[in-house]
């Protein structure tokens, strides 16, 4: 029996931890772009058909979906204003 959390395990395992959220706080979005090539390679996402979309931020962090925590698939991101719900898809 280990003092570690499932997510602490789970997390060693996929290569993946939890982020601290707080440098994301106040920094502006610098621009919104489509994952590249070679990004998509990075995560082992070059076989779908389908980019993520990328938004870098003012102090160098670069986020993007993934389809769930493991980053098995990218993902999507999704707006709403009023009732009308609109899909980011950058160019």
């Amino acid at each position: 029996m280990t003092d570690e959390t499932p997510s602490e395990t789970d997390s060693e395992s996929d290569n993946t931890s939890d982020a601290d959220p707080a440098p994301l706080v106040g920094a502006r979005i610098e621009n919104v772009r489509r994952m590249t090539d070679s990004e998509m390679e990075d995560e082992m996402w070059e076989h779908s058909n389908r980019h993520a979309p990328v938004i870098e931020l003012s102090n160098g962090i670069v986020l993007y979906p993934a389809a769930d925590p493991e980053g098995n698939a990218p993902g999507a991101l999704f707006t709403r204003e009023g009732s009308d719900r609109y899909y980011v898809a950058p160019e």
